[in-house]
């Protein structure tokens, strides 16, 4: 499907099939931004991005942008998969779109917008001079590996900031996005506001997209709640704790389309995930308590007082 430009598959459900989906980005528009996967595999190996290549990404990213910016905004895709093999394009793909969006709330200008889009897309560049630079880190990470890891921003901010397009406030971003609120982070422990928002802003979605995404062996896929309930619990020591609160409304606890089971016995399909309302969206019941299809499902609003007993006990796969 990948050579024919088809980057997502949607089913369709006529359970459903009254619930519009508007996507932050046309499939079009995504996919200009995913040729930034031509600008890594080019210049494997190289000391210096070709300038042509970044030119291609800021021209992509503008049209991103400007999309966004006179477009009603759409939702936010976190569901779906990503072979091992995309996660390094995927993954800074979804890192940029979550990062629109708070760059969007918190009514950056275009500038501000296009640079970062462009430094959540480059955070990870540093994988053209050793891809072993962007690997996961654990706490079992030998330490020369760790060493090599946390060399990854330093090794990025040097190639970046030999261009026009990325030198300065995008460089910085990509040099200061594993830097910690708390000043425990690296490559130079900078703390608090000393970091610059946009590495804030891509520190916390970077942590949060990897732990949906990254491709671990034989380890269950982590869900939306369970990688926002992480950065949560890092507010104050990883993350600028206003941008966590920003970050918390802004994403879908349970995206549209998931399929649960509620305390009830009830199946129900999430029509709205009801941003701003953690963890209580609004839900199709479609079969009654004992897993029997109903002939009329119907629609439940869990953040309504009068619905406080019902609760989502259980994500289920696609029935």
């Amino acid at each position: 499907m990948q050579s024919l430009g088809i980057g997502e598959v949607l089913i369709q459900d006529r359970r459903v099939d009254d619930v519009a989906v508007t996507p932050m980005f046309s499939p079009e528009v995504e996919g200009q931004i995913l040729e930034f996967r031509k600008l890594i595999l080019d210049n494997l190996g190289k000391e210096q991005i070709a300038g042509n290549d970044i030119l291609a990404l800021n021209v992509n990213v503008n049209k991103a942008v400007q999309s966004l910016t006179f477009q009603a905004l759409g939702g936010i895709n976190v569901s779906g998969g990503i072979l091992p093999d995309d996660y390094i394009f995927y993954q800074a793909v979804k890192t940029a779109t979550i990062a629109l969006v708070m760059g969007h709330k918190l009514k950056y200008s275009k500038s501000d917008m296009v640079h970062l889009a462009m430094a959540a897309i480059l955070k990870d560049v540093a994988c053209i001079i050793d891809p072993n630079m962007v690997a996961m880190e654990t706490d079992k990470t030998p330490d020369a590996e760790r060493r090599l890891i946390h060399g990854h921003p330093k090794v990025g901010y040097d190639l970046l900031n030999q261009d026009y397009f990325t030198k300065g406030d995008v460089a910085t971003a990509v040099l200061q996005h594993h830097e910690y609120w708390d000043g425990s982070g690296y490559p130079n422990g900078l703390k608090g506001n000393a970091i610059s928002q946009l590495a804030q802003i891509i520190g916390i979605v970077d942590s949060f997209t990897s732990l949906l995404y990254y491709p671990t062996p034989g380890k269950k896929k982590t869900i939306a709640h369970e990688a926002i309930e992480y950065v949560m619990a890092y507010v104050g020591d990883h993350f600028n704790p206003e941008l966590v609160d920003l970050f918390v409304k802004e994403m879908p606890c349970y995206p549209s389309g998931m399929t649960v089971l509620m305390n009830s016995g009830e199946r129900a399909i999430v029509i709205d995930p009801n941003l701003g309302v953690v963890g209580r969206p609004v839900v199709r019941i479609y079969t009654d308590r004992d897993g029997k299809p109903i002939a009329k499902p119907f629609d439940v609003n869990l953040a309504k007082s009068s619905e406080q007993e019902r609760l989502i006990s259980t994500l289920l796969e696609y029935d």
